[in-house]
């Protein structure tokens, strides 16, 4: 049905909201408005540019399916064919834009001078953008003149600090070791740059249980080809920052329990989870083991070993027990 409703939307946990009206209309969108971009453009005699036209309805919505007819007042000065024009000499024009079927139209002014172009600005996209060790981004340049009209050049691309990052000739952005940098685009006298934030890796975290499913405290687990180190906390949990990408092996181990191993390919931040089982120390059975009867009695070193291990079993039940 017809009427206006209010489209409310609230952050959870937070008091903090926005509203939109929306108007339900069973009225006939018709167009009543056409928008010619750029409003104003600026050549050189030979160079070529390009209008777009939008269409608006009565309700200010964008318009699909329009078609235009475009026309200049001074073909003189410019020729157009479907909203490209070729600046011939110098003047200026009105390019308009209207839509078919209807008598609305829009219109842009069209300046054809022989000042030379020189390039004004230089816009790099994107920019700013965080890489890892390792990874690659692509950066583009657009440079403008004067008037506002991009113009076709070459560019030079830089890094600040190319122990941080490299950048190839075509803007190929290599992340190397954490840090900040800028990576620039440079024509004659001008440029633009974008930021790059490279960081040292990923995050590897996850929880060291023993096999009851008990947390283990204190144990390390350790990247191995990194040589990066991380200890549980009382809950079983580790963090490991600035993981470098790439398929590394991760080793969890502490004092009783038998070592564990897996290997994971990083490329996010990742949770690895690992699993201890409880190990005692095996009993000697190397010739010296046997008192000089022959009995096969152990010696009283071997009985030692075999005994703190027997003791680090029984306290390990008991802990458990509990």
């Amino acid at each position: 049905t017809e009427g206006v409703v209010t489209i409310t939307a609230t952050a959870q946990g937070t008091s903090v909201s926005g509203t939109m009206d929306v108007t339900v209309t069973t009225e006939t969108p018709v167009v009543t408005a056409v928008v010619v971009t750029p409003d104003a453009m600026t050549l050189n005699p030979g160079l070529m540019g390009t209008f777009s036209a939008a269409a608006q309805d009565q309700f200010g919505n964008t318009m699909t399916g329009v078609l235009f007819t475009w026309s200049i007042d001074d073909d003189t000065v410019a020729s157009i064919s479907g909203g490209n024009v070729e600046a011939l000499e110098s003047g200026t024009a009105v390019v308009t834009a209207t839509a078919q079927g209807t008598s609305v139209f829009g219109s842009a002014t069209l300046t054809v001078t022989n000042e030379p172009s020189v390039v004004a600005s230089i816009d790099t996209t994107p920019s700013v953008v965080t890489l890892h060790v390792g990874e690659t981004q692509q950066f583009t340049a657009v440079a403008r003149d004067q008037f506002g009209s991009v113009m076709n050049t070459a560019f030079t691309w830089a890094s600040t600090d190319a122990d941080i990052a490299t950048v190839s000739t075509t803007g190929l952005a290599t992340a190397l070791a954490a840090g900040a940098v800028e990576i620039s685009a440079s024509s004659g006298l001008k440029s633009g740059a974008s930021d790059l934030v490279v960081a040292a890796g990923y995050v590897l975290s996850g929880t060291v249980r023993d096999s009851l499913g008990n947390a283990v405290p204190d144990a390390t687990v350790t990247v191995v080809s990194a040589n990066l180190h991380g200890t549980t906390g009382i809950d079983g949990r580790y963090s490991i920052a600035d993981v470098p990408a790439g398929t590394r092996e991760v080793t969890a181990a502490k004092l009783s329990y038998v070592t564990s191993s897996q290997t994971v390919a990083i490329s996010d931040d990742t949770t690895l989870d690992f699993t201890l089982s409880f190990g005692a120390a095996p009993m000697p059975t190397d010739d010296n083991s046997s008192d000089g009867d022959g009995c096969g009695c152990q010696s009283s070193g071997g009985s030692s070993s075999w005994a703190l291990s027997l003791l680090g079993l029984m306290f390990w039940r008991r802990r458990h027990a509990r």
